[in-house]
């Protein structure tokens, strides 16, 4: 396709006869009320409403045309997201330890495990033999009230 400006010349080549499918494992997937396929200029979108368990899976999209064939994967999962952790590495206290945190996650948490490892008693030393630096706040070691690899519900 050529398009004239009135200064010269702007070109465009469209490719015509692009098809694309979407599968869920190895079941290619057609439209339903609550699997809606998208075509929005050249963008191809798969939409699930109201995700359900038996929507969790491997899913991939295969785009073809007259330049070849490429597919791209995704996996739906109901696992939740990474903690991000708020609270600071050392305590305030000798003899407690607030811990916070917040995960993102389609279904309610019912359980998380905390592992954590001790901080030596002694800061560490350099090459020198002089102790490092270490936060200003703290004088002594933050003791933890948890136990190595407690498990809070």
């Amino acid at each position: 396709m050529v398009q004239g400006d009135g200064f010269g010349k702007k070109s465009w080549v469209a490719i015509t006869g692009l098809v694309v499918l979407w599968y869920r494992d190895t079941l290619r997937l057609d439209p339903t009320e609550r699997r809606i396929m998208e075509v929005r200029g050249s963008r191809r979108t798969l939409i699930i409403r109201k995700v359900q368990y038996s929507d969790f899976g491997n899913y991939s999209c295969v785009a073809d045309n007259v330049l070849g064939k490429t597919r791209q994967y995704l996996e739906l999962s109901g696992k939740p997201n990474r903690a991000v952790f708020h609270s600071h590495s050392m305590g305030r206290y000798r003899d407690a330890y607030n811990i916070s945190w917040s995960v993102n996650s389609y279904t309610p948490i019912e359980e998380f495990k905390l592992f954590f490892r001790k901080l030596p008693v002694n800061p560490p030393q350099t090459s020198l033999g002089h102790n490092q630096p270490h936060n200003q706040y703290n004088k002594r070691p933050t003791r933890r009230v948890l136990k190595e690899k407690s498990i809070i519900h």
